[in-house]
């Protein structure tokens, strides 16, 4: 029996909802195609930020890129636009309430599964945030017979990248919601770490067994988009990956498998808050000559000129360099 660490995701699509262009675009998509090559990436984004992102591309480095409107998102299937997804949200002036772009988000990435034509049966989803800087292999092969190399198992792994939720309250908020649909809590990674991933693999299958399993128990007739946007009714925060992956590893854990927080999550760098400000700063200082609004890739690791780091993330940079 041996390990073949070579990705097969050049058969696997990527899904990256994007709420708007920032500086940082650029080097998350291309970071994406360098490392795992993926059949498609999929940007679901607004109407306004579409015509922005086909005059860019054309120079940055990746592969195959389609881009989907999010306010038509859910048409196919369930005849939804973003208005009556919107109009099913919890509106408030509550601070402790995430706005509803940060929801319908979500409803993308569990969508995709089913409104995205001709998705691959497993699909990445990946923040739109994230850049790796090293890469962490998501399939791994297991040829179990050295004679017959057709004896093989696929399995598909996610790194834990995050020590903790960033706060109690939305730790608490994430294990009431999960609690409820289940009727159990969620599962964490054992010793440090938190399954708000910021990426995940989905499986089709199991998604849509996830789907219908919380339908079906919690008697719902409405369609699942409606009924998880409602649950902003009922709690201050969702998670979908927090969702899946303890749906994963209680009834399908031999199917869910993930990389401990010490082996990736403990050498990235999060910015958040005053720190994005700060960083930002300094790259407007150091490439305050370029025009073209975005940050590449290969400038990204210039600028921290470090070996060791796994992934950087900016944390809502919604702006231009």
């Amino acid at each position: 029996m041996y390990q073949n660490k070579t990705d097969d995701t050049k058969n696997m699509d990527f899904v990256v909802p994007i709420k708007k262009l920032g500086m940082f675009t650029q080097s998350v998509l291309e970071g994406i195609t360098l490392f795992y090559e993926p059949k498609r990436i999929i940007v679901v984004t607004s109407k306004s930020e579409i015509p922005i992102l086909h005059k860019n591309i054309i120079t940055w480095k990746v592969g195959t890129i389609e881009i989907i409107d999010e306010n038509i998102f859910f048409m196919k299937n369930f005849e939804l636009n973003m208005d009556d997804l919107e109009n099913a949200f919890q509106t408030t002036t509550d601070s402790k309430h995430r706005e509803f772009g940060w929801w319908y988000q979500q409803m993308i990435k569990l969508g995709a599964s089913s409104q995205i034509e001709d998705i691959s049966e497993n699909y990445v989803v990946w923040d739109g945030d994230l850049i790796p800087l090293k890469k962490w292999d998501l399939v791994i092969t297991t040829i179990n017979d050295n004679n017959n190399k057709n004896n093989y198992k696929i399995d598909y792994y996610i790194a834990i990248l995050q020590d903790q939720s960033r706060s109690q309250f939305n730790k608490e908020e994430y294990r009431k919601c999960i609690d409820y649909l289940f009727d159990f809590p969620p599962f964490c990674p054992s010793k440090e770490g938190t399954f708000v991933s910021h990426h995940m693999v989905f499986n089709k299958n199991y998604l849509n067994e996830m789907l219908q399993y919380i339908l079906d128990k919690k008697h719902i007739k409405d369609s699942w988009p409606i009924y998880f946007i409602s649950l902003s009714h009922k709690f201050y925060r969702f998670s979908e990956y927090m969702m899946y992956s303890s749906f994963m590893v209680k009834f399908h854990p031999k199917k869910f498998f993930y990389y401990p927080y010490e082996l990736y999550g403990k050498t990235g760098i999060r910015f958040r808050d005053q720190d994005t400000n700060d960083i930002i700063k300094n790259f407007r200082e150091k490439y305050a000559s370029k025009n073209t609004g975005f940050l590449s890739y290969q400038e990204i690791v210039e600028f921290f000129n470090e070996k060791n780091h796994s992934y950087v993330q900016f944390e809502h940079v919604y702006h231009l360099l």
